[in-house]
């Protein structure tokens, strides 16, 4: 999900993903700024259908930032839960 607001940021408050089905695997949640890479949090699961990461503090994501996602487990859904700065 990348900020292409040149005039706002925001912050992830949280990122919910469900799997279609249980899943075991890694999961990150990362910032990409001005081509830098951040992991902002990382968990392995075993038998998951949802997996959440809740922001231990405030990532503010200016224009042209990046918040990225990665598993190893595929096919579900993500929501990603921001607040506006």
């Amino acid at each position: 999900m990348t900020n292409a607001q040149a005039n706002s940021s925001w912050v992830p408050v949280a990122v919910l993903v469900k799997f279609d089905a249980a899943a075991t695997g890694t999961a990150a949640v990362k910032r990409v700024s001005q081509g830098n890479t951040y992991t902002l949090g990382i968990c392995a699961f075993a038998g998951a259908s949802n997996v959440v990461w809740v922001a231990d503090c405030e990532y503010p994501f200016g224009f042209g930032d990046v918040l990225l996602f990665e598993s190893t487990a595929t096919n579900g859904v993500a929501q990603v839960l921001v607040r506006g700065e």
